[in-house]
């Protein structure tokens, strides 16, 4: 899980995890919302897609399943070879009503429009946001994601 656009005292506090459980991320992101900048991003979509767009966040997953149990996308699949990647803009209604829509397992048009899937994705911002990967800082845009398919063993009991 990768996430652009979060400034370090913006992240979901583990006592906030603690007293609201799954509803965190949403009253944080309430509380944030008028902080938060948003920034130009770029994103180039398996090296031959350019893409441009505003946002305050892009979220960049591997599977659409979060430790919850809740599905950020009904259409993700842990061992397709693809990344999920989906935007959110406070600014732009349409990208939090697509994300409840996918969330919700809604098939819209919006829920669409402001998520792609991917092998590859490269990300690059004005001005340079911060990057997240599994909840811990690794610098500032801009980043490529890739994903291998298949190159991980499980054993599962029978």
């Amino acid at each position: 899980r990768l996430y652009v656009g979060i400034e370090p005292e913006q992240q979901t506090s583990r006592e906030m995890k603690d007293k609201y459980g799954v509803f965190a991320y949403a009253v944080s992101l309430r509380r944030q919302k008028d902080s938060m900048a948003t920034a130009k991003y770029q994103a180039i979509i398996d090296g031959v897609e350019t893409v441009e767009f505003e946002a305050n966040k892009v979220y960049v997953v591997n599977s659409g399943m979060m430790g919850t149990g809740f599905a950020i996308t009904h259409t993700y699949a842990i061992d397709d070879g693809l990344l999920d990647a989906f935007v959110l803009n406070q600014a732009a209604r349409e990208t939090i009503t697509a994300a409840v829509d996918r969330f919700l397992d809604r098939d819209t048009p919006a829920a669409k429009q402001y998520y792609r899937q991917c092998r590859e994705l490269t990300i690059d911002t004005d001005p340079d946001q911060p990057i997240w990967a599994d909840g811990e800082y690794i610098g500032r845009t801009p980043v490529t994601i890739k994903v291998r398919s298949r190159v991980l063993s499980v054993v599962v009991p029978e």
